[in-house]
């Protein structure tokens, strides 16, 4: 019976307890103020100023209410955050028999963060070096024994903004935030996360909505944060471009204090597998980024879609100048990449095998790119300076490419390998197209090409000279078993420029050039014939003659549409030729002559 009564008193005793506990516990709030700013400064070097009132909400359940917070960098008057309100749902036997504040759920709305990088490069949320030592609360009795636990069965976030701006780089980012929910978060061990939001670069006019789930992994001191099986579903828009949805899942950290991210993906584009690591490190003035991607087969018109189809039933507008060397953000950036990708469709274009790795380091940019595509293979080496205006060196090596089927010509076929080395020095392309320096070699195999305008010589010297040759009946198209040549650009695209050509009936050489914001180009040219039988046969009244040929018009043009003789300098070089076959002639009447003469004289 003792012990009956016993159980009793104390089922009876213990609900009494708790609700006198609860009473002193409860009846000052506003004790928690400074408990929740040290902590926060001792493990974060953030400071938080509770400008509004901690009031309780006694049922259900117990929680303490939160309004109008500021945070900002400690020692710093500037706020890097603000929350209208907050909610702390408190676990009650932690509160009531150790004195501790264990929370059950914290509930934030409202809240708005401005970071920003000046132009010097300095953050705002930069906490510096300087150590912090956490304030002691006044002793209420037992307030030693008074302690924060990171111990939280969830954590929800609604209606976030924020803003981040770099003055130095000129970028500005927007990130808007719906939803974020949490489960239970502790130190070093994984929580589950899903969230809602959309990111916008303002300065680039692009934004994508995201959707996520996966676990993440908070470490002691709030340094750093891991995250498992992110999955990202993604929508995104660009300029000029239709919207594209990508799959990623991301597994990495990061350096909050450090300021490094560090990941890992593997996601889909559509039907377009994509893989790849990459680490940002954002501590200094120069982001460091490395990254290693590769994707199946993309085609990029897919994204491009009507607006592309716009651009093609429109008439061409004039080119306008780009920046070719974006000098400003290299400067800014210490890049190395490798990019690989199994298929690439642009337009009418199409490449297997497309590999790029490019390294931005020491005021140099380097680019290696190879692909393979239309039977044949190429390759790129580019070096540029990013120092003054900048200035630049490429070499292209391109071999056996089928050149009706990359270009779409059909004035000239065959299989084209050239070898290309030229300097230019600027940044944007007009400044490299007027200091563009250069040779290019070429050569192309088993082709054909359209003879028109060597046709077009011979129809104006027969007419010229009253009688028929066989080069003006040739049939349109020739074809030949190698053409090779030389092209050079010296100092510039617009003029000077140097051609030569030959192949087994005709070979050529002139100077020219071109204006690509004109689409215009300006050519000379002096083609010799050789004497040849066959259908294409060249007698010698055309053999062994440099014949003008002048090439005017649209750059996009087929030179066979564009070349024609020059009426007055081949009645030149025809009154030339006359000349000469007159001399001749006279020379060898004058020795015939003074053979006969000679033989009368010795009597033979």
């Amino acid at each position: 019976m003792r012990i009956i009564l016993i159980i009793a008193g104390i089922l009876v005793l213990v609900p009494v307890l708790l609700v006198a506990v609860l009473a002193v516990l409860l009846s000052n709030p506003d004790y928690y103020k400074e408990p929740l700013t040290d902590l926060v400064r001792e493990q974060s070097g953030f400071e938080v100023a509770i400008n509004g009132e901690l009031s309780w909400r006694y049922f259900p359940p117990i929680a303490l209410n939160v309004s109008d917070v500021e945070v900002r960098p400690a020692g710093s008057d500037e706020p890097l955050a603000s929350l209208q309100s907050a909610e702390i749902d408190l676990a009650v036997m932690p509160l009531v028999f150790g004195g501790e504040v264990a929370v059950d759920a914290l509930t934030f709305e409202g809240i708005t963060v401005n970071a920003m990088v000046d132009e010097s490069g300095k953050a705002n949320w930069d906490t510096g070096t300087a150590e912090t030592s956490p304030a002691q609360p006044e002793d209420p009795g037992n307030s030693e024994d008074v302690a924060l636990s990171l111990d939280i069965d969830a954590i929800r976030f609604m209606d976030i903004s924020v803003r981040y701006v770099d003055e130095q780089a000129g970028a500005e980012y927007l990130a808007e935030i719906e939803r974020l929910e949490t489960g239970t978060i502790r130190l070093e061990e994984r929580a589950q996360v899903e969230f809602a939001a959309s990111i916008t670069d303002v300065a680039g006019g692009m934004n994508a909505s995201i959707e996520g789930a996966g676990q993440l992994t908070i470490a002691s001191g709030l340094g750093s944060v891991k995250f498992t099986n992110l999955g990202l579903n993604q929508q995104l828009q660009l300029p000029d471009m239709q919207a594209i949805d990508l799959f990623l899942t991301l597994n990495g950290s990061y350096d909050i204090n450090g300021s490094v991210l560090d990941v890992v993906l593997n996601g889909q584009l559509d039907d377009t597998q994509i893989a790849g690591s990459a680490t940002v490190d954002t501590s200094t003035s120069v982001t460091k980024v490395i990254a290693d991607l590769s994707l199946g087969a993309i085609n990029v018109d897919d994204y491009l879609g009507e607006a592309a189809a716009t651009e093609t039933d429109a008439p061409a507008a004039p080119a306008e100048d780009v920046e070719v060397l974006p000098i400003e953000t290299l400067k800014t950036v210490d890049l190395e990449a490798k990019i690989s990708i199994d298929e690439i469709a642009y337009s009418d274009y199409a490449f297997q095998s497309f590999y790029v790795e490019t390294t931005n380091r020491s005021d140099e940019l380097n680019a290696n790119v190879t692909l393979d595509g239309y039977g044949g293979n190429a390759s790129v080496r580019f070096t540029a300076s990013t120092l003054a205006d900048g200035a630049g060196q490429t070499s292209v090596s391109l071999s056996n490419f089928d050149i009706q089927r990359f270009t779409g010509f059909e004035w000239i076929t065959g299989t084209l390998s050239f070898e290309s080395n030229t300097t230019f020095t600027g940044n944007m392309l007009s400044e490299v197209l007027s200091s563009i320096d250069g040779p290019t070699t070429f050569n192309v195999a088993n082709g054909t090409l359209d003879v028109r305008p060597i046709k077009g010589i011979a129809v104006l010297v027969d007419t010229l000279r009253g009688r028929q040759s066989s080069v003006a009946s040739w049939p349109d198209i020739m074809p030949f078993e190698n053409m090779n040549g030389e092209h050079r650009f010296i100092a510039g695209a617009d003029a000077d420029q140097q051609l030569r050509f030959a192949l087994e009936v005709v070979s050529a050489e002139g100077t020219g050039g071109f204006d690509y914001f004109a689409n215009t180009m300006e050519y000379d040219l002096r083609l010799t014939m050789n004497e040849n039988e066959g259908p294409f046969s060249v007698g010698s009244g055309l053999a062994r003659i440099e014949w003008p040929l002048h090439c005017e018009g649209a750059l996009d043009a087929s030179p066979a549409d564009l070349c024609f003789p020059d009426r007055d300098a081949v009645q030149d070089v025809l009154e030339d030729v006359a000349k000469q076959e007159l001399k001749r002639k006279g020379t060898e009447v004058l020795r015939e002559k003074l053979g006969k003469g000679l033989k009368k004289l010795f009597g033979n």
